[in-house]
């Protein structure tokens, strides 16, 4: 199903120049072992207006009981996802 995206936790208001992305609805559908989306996202949060990206997303559910939502982000900028040297 559809879920909305949240303004960041601790925000005291979502800037309006932000709201449209806060406002997605994520359609989740099923990848195997995990659910997965795309959400669109600024390429310059300073300048939200401007171009986008759409970000490849994926959700893995709890096997025990849910306590909140830990987001991992492997690699980054000019990094590796995996493995290590060897």
């Amino acid at each position: 199903g559809a879920t909305p995206i949240a303004a960041p936790s601790g925000s005291i208001a979502t800037p309006e120049s932000l709201a449209r992305y806060y406002g997605q609805q994520v359609q989740w559908r099923n990848c195997g072992d995990a659910d997965c989306a795309t959400v669109q996202v600024p390429l310059d949060y300073a300048d939200p207006a401007g171009a986008t990206l759409d970000l490849a997303v994926t959700r893995v559910k709890a096997k025990g009981d849910p306590i909140g939502s830990l987001f991992v982000n492997p690699g980054g900028p000019g990094g590796s996802a995996g493995g290590g040297t060897s």
